[in-house]
């Protein structure tokens, strides 16, 4: 297993999404605990190899495991990246149903994803990039160079990439026009989509310090590195949003923020 992102591994960048009609999985099919109000306070997604709809999960003793690796706040929503599948999950917190996309569309491996105004750009491997709309639907494709990249955030109009290879730090227009190349580096261990953060962990219990306020996640932050690195953390104003995951299932964690 590679050890490149384990010091990374508190925000959420990667993601993979699809182009084609999607199925939904049975609310039956879910495992679900209720918070007193909206959100779900827990979703667990089982884990099979042979229905793209559900989470992947390869398994690889003696080095990284491909399964699902990044989590996106979107609204009500949280967009996950499964690699195994090739495609995206798209889970609605408010009842667990997942919609996924078509795994036939990305041709290289998905490494980032971010969200604005309703459309979501990935990143991938290679040097082609897409944009899709809120349906899953494919946009437009652009190019970037080639090797693992990753949303950071955004400037303005502007959005914000990182290449690890050349340590740079790319700026594109939201049509994902390049705007600019800089040298530069950026502290992946303490920010999340442009938002400052830190896991503080305490006792028997984990939290997360954001600028302004520091939250009880009433149990330990869950890492994934026993079988590879993941950006398994979002958060904004209203919920965060984790998720742990082994061979067998994947849990979402909801944690609704009193104001």
């Amino acid at each position: 297993m590679t050890n490149l992102f384990k010091k990374y591994s508190f925000i959420l960048s990667i993601v993979l999404i699809q182009l084609g009609n999607f199925t939904c999985t049975k609310v039956s099919d879910i495992s679900a605990q209720n918070l007193k109000q909206d959100y779900l306070e827990k979703i667990v997604l089982i884990v099979d190899n042979l229905d793209t709809c559900k989470p992947g999960f390869g398994y690889f003793k003696d080095s990284e495991s491909i399964a699902i690796n990044s989590i996106i706040l979107d609204g009500s929503f949280c967009l996950l990246l499964d690699p195994y599948h090739s495609n995206i999950k798209k889970v609605n917190l408010l009842t667990g149903e997942v919609k996924c996309s078509d795994s036939s569309v990305i041709t290289s491996r998905p490494v980032s994803l971010i969200t604005s105004e309703g459309l979501i750009y990935v990143l991938t491997y290679s040097t082609t990039s897409y944009i899709f709309n809120e349906d899953l639907k494919l946009i437009k494709e652009f190019d970037l160079p080639t090797n693992k990249k990753y949303f950071v955030g955004f400037e303005g109009e502007y959005i914000i990439l990182f290449n690890f290879l050349y340590d740079e730090i790319i700026t594109i227009s939201k049509n994902g026009d390049i705007i600019e190349k800089k040298s530069g580096n950026f502290d992946f261990q303490r920010y999340s989509h442009g938002k400052a953060f830190e896991i503080v962990e305490k006792r028997n219990s984990s939290f997360l310090k954001t600028e302004t306020r520091e939250f009880d996640l009433g149990r330990k932050f869950p890492h994934t590195w026993d079988y590879y690195d993941s950006f398994n953390v979002d958060f904004d104003d209203k919920k965060i949003v984790y998720f742990s995951s082994n061979p067998d299932s994947l849990v979402i964690y909801v944690k609704k923020i009193e104001m």
